[in-house]
């Protein structure tokens, strides 16, 4: 697993779709044709285990409170 306390970086993700979903698979957040170094501020969501989705790969993160 990946923690993070909020900021999370996705390099090499230039004109993909990016979207996180939380652990119900409800989609948070929809990023059409991200840049090559794509930054996604989750600082406002709660802890817990959330699926990146890069164009077709998904990996999870665990979002940890500071």
């Amino acid at each position: 697993p990946n923690p993070t306390t909020g900021i999370v970086n996705i390099k090499n993700a230039e004109n993909q779709r990016v979207a996180v979903y939380n652990i119900h698979g409800t989609k948070l957040i929809e990023i059409n044709d991200s840049s090559e170094l794509e930054t996604i501020d989750m600082s406002k969501y709660q802890s817990g285990s959330y699926s990146i989705k890069v164009g077709s790969k998904i990996k999870v993160i665990n979002l940890i409170e500071e």
